[in-house]
């Protein structure tokens, strides 16, 4: 899978090292690509769809706990 690209002056290589595979290895994932998923946007929520029903909170009755000073 991975094919050496070596300047023209040194004798060919059969066995790679691991510095030459790590060179080549941006060309390799820009040929079949990569299964990560695109960045989120940072900072900015995409908000709601259009059309979408918001729910609007319960209402609960307050509740004031009082203590009697006697």
């Amino acid at each position: 899978m991975m094919m050496a690209h070596p300047l023209p002056s040194p004798k060919p290589r059969i066995n790679l090292t691991s510095a030459r595979v790590a060179q080549g290895f941006g060309s390799v994932i820009a040929v079949i690509g990569t299964s990560a998923f695109s960045p989120k946007s940072c900072g900015k929520s995409p908000g709601e769809k259009k059309g979408q029903v918001r729910n609007k909170r319960k209402p609960y009755p307050i509740v004031k706990n009082r203590v009697d000073k006697g």
